[in-house]
């Protein structure tokens, strides 16, 4: 995954899709942690909206990789749309490996009530909605979709900062195709990095 990119640009890319999912129900967290397993991905299973934002803070501090958040629309502690306005206000600051920032990981959110999210998911701001009951292959593909958007997003911008990422020795590494002064490092939209 893009997540395993390192500034340094030596960072093996043989590690699975990270998935952060939010679910209360036992049982179907061990039906999350089946599929995505099953699906070649790394889950990692809360249960409740404290657990995923301590995780959060864990993935900021010890700078590992996440590539997708899934959880349902029903949580006690945050409604509907606004626990996708939780995530997408963390600090700019708060990044995972490859400086990444977590506020624009792509989110999957399950509802049987898709009406109240009417206006707040757009696939562009990388927000999909899948509605309940749901067949676990639709859901395996939308993962699949909403990850490889957001990696065309991500190396687009790498493109138009002058950056570049090429295969060599069984290895991606970022390159500079323009110039960029390396000692300042650079700021976008989905990145806060410094290339030392």
């Amino acid at each position: 995954t893009l997540c395993a990119i390192a500034m340094r640009g030596d960072i093996r890319m043989l590690t699975k899709p990270v998935a952060l999912v939010i679910e209360g129900e036992e049982t179907l967290g061990r039906c999350f942690r089946f599929v995505l397993q099953d699906a070649d991905m790394e889950p990692i299973i809360v249960d409740d909206t404290d657990s995923l934002f301590r995780m959060i803070e864990n993935i900021a501090c010890t700078k590992t990789p996440l590539d997708i958040i899934i959880s349902g629309d029903n949580h006690k502690e945050i409604k509907g749309p606004e626990f996708v306005r939780t995530i997408r206000r963390l600090p700019d600051e708060m990044t995972m490996k490859g400086g990444l920032r977590i506020r624009y990981v792509p989110i999957i959110i399950g509802s049987a009530s898709g009406e109240r999210w009417e206006g707040h998911v757009k696939e562009s701001d990388d927000i999909y909605l899948l509605w309940k009951p749901f067949d676990w292959d639709e859901f395996i593909a939308l993962i699949d979709k909403a990850i490889r958007m957001y990696q065309r997003k991500i190396l687009s911008e790498l493109h138009r900062i002058g950056l570049g990422i090429s295969w060599e020795g069984g290895r991606f590494k970022i390159c500079i195709c323009y110039s960029l002064d390396v000692r300042r490092g650079f700021e976008t939209k989905y990145f806060h990095a410094t290339l030392e």
